[in-house]
């Protein structure tokens, strides 16, 4: 790490929070989740094909940011996922980039240990909490 804040510190998530004050700004239906190390990029707007002008600009913002305080991040652990309202037609994917480097779009994406899918359905998030939970408890087996 060149620069940032160390993670298990007690008074880590203090110095974070100071550290991530100064970032940029989002503007124009673009909006930042921020909780420890994990930043996701929201954009919401009527007009999809909007969104990707949006998240384009403020990914250009965000990497000036990024390259001022000399941290790195990790674009192929970046991924892109449209959420749309059951029955409305999704849009055709257009290529979006940090550090000329491609994000990857995928069909479900996981934010604060939940997952989900492209129509913010629970159905993968349940599938793997079952699947999980088959790996720790065998069915007939004591605990």
């Amino acid at each position: 790490m060149r620069a940032g804040v160390a993670q298990d510190g007690l008074i880590s998530p203090g110095l974070f929070s100071l550290y991530v004050n100064d970032m940029t700004i989002p503007s124009h239906h673009v909006e930042l989740a921020l909780y420890a190390s994990d930043t996701t990029v929201i954009a919401m707007y009527r007009k999809p094909t909007l969104h990707f002008s949006y998240v384009e600009s403020y990914l250009n913002d965000l990497q000036w940011w990024l390259g001022e305080w000399r941290n790195d991040i990790n674009v192929s652990n970046s991924s892109a996922t449209i959420f749309s309202l059951a029955g409305r037609r999704l849009i055709q994917h257009r290529a979006v980039t940090l550090f000329r480097e491609p994000i990857q779009w995928v069909e479900t994406t996981r934010y604060l240990e939940l997952t989900l899918d492209k129509r913010l359905n629970l159905s993968p998030h349940n599938h793997q909490v079952r699947k999980k939970s088959s790996k720790d408890w065998h069915i007939g087996s004591p605990p």
